[in-house]
């Protein structure tokens, strides 16, 4: 008996509910005063789901921004480092370029003839190089010599049945065209004796020690070394002293190339 007291209490209730909301729901359309205290009760409710609403919406945009912030970020460096890779081959690249030049600077020249050295220039007057021809008569005067490891240090001056006179780019004024071979900048290079040169060029240069010079009339072969610099602020100019890239008086034999 309680059971169906329960139940038909529960009935009665929720049919007590339904018409109480078809009451209202009438009296807000049909009576403007209930509806404008309807409005005045339930607006704040309204308002703090816009609100909710706005702060999920901006919550949502600044995730949104973050994320292209970081997207942003990670594209610079994958960037960065792909210019870095690049960057990396050009310089070995480069590197290749200078090592092929270094082990082939012959190039097309198509024979050198080795000749033993019977006089150098602590012996031979002038800055030159007795060489001995043996059988070799094809030696032409103006040709160019060069050492091991490969540098060019001279011309064939003079040849005689038995004999050849080289004359060296070091010779005492002799004026040789020479080229820096890291800033690829052309300089003169005045002979000193015994494989020494000085070169004067603007204060400005850009040049260190150990910067080498090649000789662009004969496949920018080797020729010197810059040693020493001689900065004065007072000239608007400086020397540099080189030397030949091989030691003149340590030198056995030469190369003369057809």
């Amino acid at each position: 008996m309680a059971m169906q007291f329960s139940n038909k209490k529960n009935k009665f209730s929720f049919k007590k509910l339904i018409i109480i909301c078809i009451v209202l729901g009438v009296c807000y359309l049909l009576i403007p005063f209930f509806r404008q205290v309807t409005l005045k009760v339930f607006s704040p409710l309204f308002v703090k789901s816009n609100q909710i609403k706005d702060s999920v919406s901006e919550q949502s945009f600044f995730r949104k921004k973050i994320s292209m912030r970081k997207e942003i970020e990670a594209l610079k460096e994958e960037n960065q480092r792909l210019t870095l890779g690049l960057q990396n081959t050009e310089e070995i690249k480069r590197e290749n370029e200078e090592l092929r030049s270094i082990v082939g600077r012959v190039g097309k020249n198509t024979n050198k003839i080795m000749l033993p050295i019977i006089a150098k220039p602590n012996q031979s007057p002038y800055d030159t190089l007795i060489v001995s021809l043996d059988t070799n008569k094809s030696i032409k005067v103006g040709s160019f010599v060069l050492t091991e490891p490969e540098s060019i240090v001279g011309t064939v001056d003079s040849t005689d049945s038995s004999f050849a006179t080289i004359s060296l780019f070091s010779k005492s004024e002799r004026i040789t065209v020479g080229r820096l071979e890291r800033t690829k900048q052309d300089i003169n290079l005045i002979g000193r004796g015994g494989g020494n040169f000085i070169v004067e060029v603007p204060v400005d240069t850009d040049v260190v020690l150990g910067d080498r010079i090649i000789y662009p009339s004969f496949n920018n072969t080797l020729i010197g070394v810059v040693r020493n610099i001689s900065d004065d602020d007072r000239n608007p100019s400086k020397i540099l002293h080189v030397t030949s890239f091989v030691n003149i008086l340590n030198l056995s034999d030469i190369y003369v190339v057809e």
